[in-house]
């Protein structure tokens, strides 16, 4: 039985938040063309003596993919090769670094390196990019429904729940193709335990909203802690009403922006009462949510994640697992 207990913020500038890297996935690159046999062959050879297990889930892109039996506690690590276009890194590692915790994390990456690269961290500093990271911002006391969110430029979707409420606002097409996710993370965690009953959560706040950005192109991974705030574009405010504005024109606008998206209402209004409502907005917003301050958390995010620990670990060669 798996027990997930949720980590409760702790930083005074964000006293009812938390940010963490929900999910990221690696690709150690190639250095010469038969890499891509060799590390396949090693993954082989590592299903052998039961480090690594075959997996039938499809990864994009690869042809074999395998789970690490070691972390299956904590949610699967996923190992792929042999990769289907040339252009692609010959081994692609995925896994949830908020999951696993940190101590694990620098366990997987380590094993990963000894493994593949022979132990060499300088080899692994100059060869591991991350691909994706998912960064996830949870408020603990803000309900999806009591909020409306923009994003200017941007286009949004919404998904409801079986008795209509609404779950999840889906927030795409940003500049370089970034989406925001904000969903009610409290509802999704009781459903996992419905639907999966080897699980078991606990402490899940009776209200809980998860922000949560998938960022592609990350670089290499030791740059990581570099990555430039990806929240500034996109805002959320409480739903107050603008003294301008007429008691039903303001709850017919609630009302259509709950089943559409707020950027859609807008676009309704005309131009005096859009910039009403803008500067409005802008003086109520969520307690606790400032994109400037949040992403100060960013560099404890990825000290936290485990994922740049490395930088610290010695540059001298452990085991060599190559095989002839």
């Amino acid at each position: 039985m798996t027990i997930i207990k949720l980590k409760k913020p702790k930083k005074a500038n964000a006293n009812n938040c938390t940010l963490s890297i929900d999910k990221s996935t690696l690709l150690i690159r190639a250095n010469y063309a038969d890499e891509t046999k060799l590390f396949e062959q090693i993954a082989l050879t590592l299903c052998e003596i039961g480090w690594l297990k075959p997996e039938n889930t499809k990864v994009r892109n690869y042809q074999r993919t395998y789970s690490i039996p070691e972390f299956e506690d904590h949610g699967k690590v996923l190992i792929s090769t042999r990769p289907k276009f040339a252009a692609n890194a010959p081994l692609r590692l995925e896994t949830n670094p908020n999951r696993l915790g940190k101590s694990s994390v620098n366990i997987l990456l380590k094993k990963v390196c000894d493994h593949f690269l022979d132990g060499d961290w300088n080899e692994f500093s100059s060869r591991v990019d991350i691909s994706r990271a998912d960064v996830a911002i949870d408020l603990f006391d803000l309900s999806i429904t009591q909020a409306h969110f923009t994003a200017p430029g941007a286009k949004m979707y919404q998904c409801f729940h079986g008795n209509g409420g609404r779950k999840q606002t889906e927030i795409m097409k940003f500049p370089g193709n970034k989406r925001i996710s904000i969903y009610d993370k409290a509802s999704e965690q009781k459903e996992l335990t419905l639907k999966n009953k080897k699980i078991a959560i606990c402490d899940i706040p009776p209200v809980w909203t998860r922000v949560e950005t998938n960022l592609a192109k990350c670089g290499l991974l030791k740059n990581l802690g570099n990555l430039k705030n990806p929240f500034l574009d996109f805002s959320m405010s409480q739903i107050v009403k603008p003294q301008d504005f007429d008691d039903n024109l303001w709850k017919f606008f609630c009302i259509a922006a709950d089943a559409t998206n707020t950027g859609a209402m807008m676009a309704l209004l005309s131009a005096i009462q859009r910039k009403t409502l803008k500067i409005h907005q802008s003086k109520y917003p969520i307690v606790g949510w400032d994109a400037k301050k949040l992403w100060e958390l960013w560099p404890d995010a990825v000290a936290n994640s485990g994922l740049t620990d490395f930088l610290q670990m010695n540059s001298k060669p452990l085991i060599n697992y190559h095989v002839k």
